[in-house]
C-alpha cells in the first residue's frame, strides 16, 4: 500500500513554519522546526484533554495545507507544492555564471547554436559517441532507464546559455 510521506523534513516550507491545526481545541500549534512539531501536538493535545492524532492524519493535513513536496509512493502528490508553478525545485535553480564548476565552464565553451544550456551541449556532444548504447547498457545492468533526459533539462536549467 501506497503511503503519503513528506519527501524532505529538513527544507522548511515557504510558509516559514510547521503547523497543524487542532480542530477540538481550534488551535493552531506551530513549530520553526518539523522535528519539534509531534512533541508539540502531542503535549497541546494532552494538555486540553484531547484525542492526538497520528502520524498519518499530520501528515496528511500537513501535505493537504502546506507547500511541501509529498509523495504517495512513488508519485507526485497533488498539492499546493505540486501545483506551484511559480516554485522552482532546488536542483533546477539556474546557477550565478560565475559560480558554474569547471567542468559546466569548458563545457560553455564548445556550444552550438540551439543548445540552450550546458545539458543540450553533453546531449549533443556525447550522445553520437555513446549515448544510445550507454542508455541500452544501463538498462541492461540496473533494470532501468538512465533518466538522461531529466538530467539534460536539469543541466539546462542550473546552466542556461542566455
Amino acid at each position: 500500500m501506497n503511503q503519503l510521506k513528506i519527501r524532505d523534513t529538513s527544507v522548511s516550507p515557504p510558509e516559514k513554519r510547521w503547523s497543524y491545526f487542532v480542530k477540538e481545541t481550534n488551535y493552531e500549534v506551530t513549530v520553526a522546526a518539523y522535528a519539534n512539531l509531534k512533541n508539540s501536538i502531542t503535549r497541546h493535545c494532552l494538555s486540553n484533554g484531547v484525542p492526538i492524532p497520528t502520524d498519518e492524519e499530520v501528515t496528511k493535513y500537513l501535505c493537504d495545507n502546506l507547500t511541501i513536496d509529498c509523495r504517495m509512493g512513488r508519485e507526485v502528490y497533488q498539492n499546493a507544492f505540486a501545483k506551484n508553478e511559480a516554485y522552482i525545485h532546488p536542483d533546477y535553480r539556474p546557477v550565478p555564471r560565475d559560480e558554474w564548476p569547471l567542468w559546466a565552464r569548458a563545457l560553455s565553451l564548445v556550444k552550438a547554436d540551439g543548445d540552450s544550456g550546458v545539458g543540450d551541449t553533453i546531449a549533443r556532444t556525447v550522445g553520437p559517441i555513446g549515448g544510445d548504447k550507454f542508455k541500452e547498457w544501463h538498462r541492461k545492468v540496473f533494470d532501468k532507464e538512465c533518466d538522461c533526459t531529466k538530467r539534460q533539462a536539469r543541466f539546462n536549467a542550473q546552466f542556461p546559455y542566455q
